[in-house]
This record gives structure tokens, sequence and C-alpha cells, in this order.
């Protein structure tokens, strides 16, 4: 029989070529959530990815490939994948460490603590963590923001309509493209830089507990 032990080790992959997801594509927002309110993550996943939203969003029961160590491929998923992390803020996520887990990941890559990683939205009443109160929030409880809710998302997540400049009459070629062509401003590289030491430590103390 073969003797698997004097078998070659396989190399690590490099973080591109790794298959993190079952699209293994690059996705708007992950969606962080305690398992209570899995309905609201599903209708956040349902709404975004459909016309006129048409964002790519990640979720873990749908989109994670099995058989990797759960806190290190969210992690990498959450570095390598996703733009931004949607944080559905309740009673059940402040008492889940998953969750907790999660959003620290996405904070500690934030370059200078870059608030636009993350969206909080406030589904049900509670304690807000400390962590998350300086960054504004979305209140899904609140009825007089319905009707700007889902938009609000989605342009956080990086929607945008067509856009005329102002004086620019209608059917002109001053489209929403145009504009962002004028007003866009590149990132310096430094802004680009990750605190890989901090992220570690954070998979290494979650995954004692």
């Amino acid at each position: 029989s073969e003797n698997y032990s004097q078998s070659p080790a396989v190399g690590k992959l490099p973080i591109e070529l790794e298959q993190l997801t079952v699209s293994d594509e690059i996705f708007d927002g992950f969606i962080c959530y305690a398992k209570e309110d899995r309905s609201f993550a599903l209708e956040i996943l349902t709404r975004l990815e459909a016309p006129p939203y048409c964002r790519k969003i990640c979720i873990d029961f749908r989109d994670y490939v099995p058989g990797n160590c759960r806190l290190d491929q969210t992690a990498k998923i959450i570095e390598h994948r996703c733009k931004h992390l949607v944080a559905i803020l309740s009673p059940n996520f402040t008492n889940s460490s998953n969750a907790g887990f999660q959003v620290r990941i996405a904070l500690n890559l934030s370059p200078d603590f870059d608030q636009r990683r993350v969206i909080p939205i406030l589904y049900e009443n509670c304690d807000i963590p400390e962590i998350l109160k300086p960054i504004y929030h979305l209140n899904y409880g609140d009825s007089s923001e319905h009707p700007y809710f889902w938009k609000k998302l989605a342009v956080a997540l990086g929607y945008s309509e067509p856009y005329r400049l102002r004086g620019s009459p209608r059917g002109s070629p001053h489209t929403d493209k145009k504009y962002k062509q004028i007003v866009e401003k590149k990132e310096s590289p430094a802004t680009k830089k990750k605190s890989r030491g901090g992220l570690f430590n954070i998979i290494k103390k979650d995954s004692r507990k």
C-alpha cells in the first residue's frame, strides 16, 4: 500500500488562488449576524442582490467552501474578498462571540480606522458595542427611515444611480461614470497597508475560546 506519510507536502496557495467561497469572487458586502437573526440576513441578501441594486453579498451558509477552519476562513474572506461588512445589531448580536469576532476583524483591517468598511444596522434595540458607537448606523426599527433604508444601505455598498452634473440637460453625456472620473480621488498607497499582526492576534485569541 502507498505510504502517505512520505508523500511530499502540498505548498500553501497564494491568497489570490485560494478557493474561499463557492463563486470565489469579490463581494460588495459580508453579512455579519447572530444565528437568531438569520431571517433578516436573508432579507438583506434577497433585496440587495436583486435589481435595481444588484450588489454581490457574501453570507456564510451559502458561500463558504466546507472543509476549512471557520475562523481562518472568515478572516480571509473579510480581508481579501469583501469590500464592506454589514453588522446586524440586536440583543442576539451582543451575545454572539462569532459576530463580535467578525466585526473586530473588519475594523482591524480598516486603515486608520476607516469606518466606511463597517456598516452597522440597528435591527432590534440593544446596547451598541463600544467599538461601533463612533460609526453612523442605519436604524431598521425606526419607521421614519423605512422609505430610505434599502437605498441608503445599497449606496453604502457601492450602488449609484445615473447622475447628471448640475445644469446639464437631460440626456447629456455627463452621467454618473463621467462624474466619478471628475471627482474620484485615488487612495494613497499608505492607506492600503494592513495591520496583519493585530489580525493574527485576534484569530489566535478567538480560537482558544
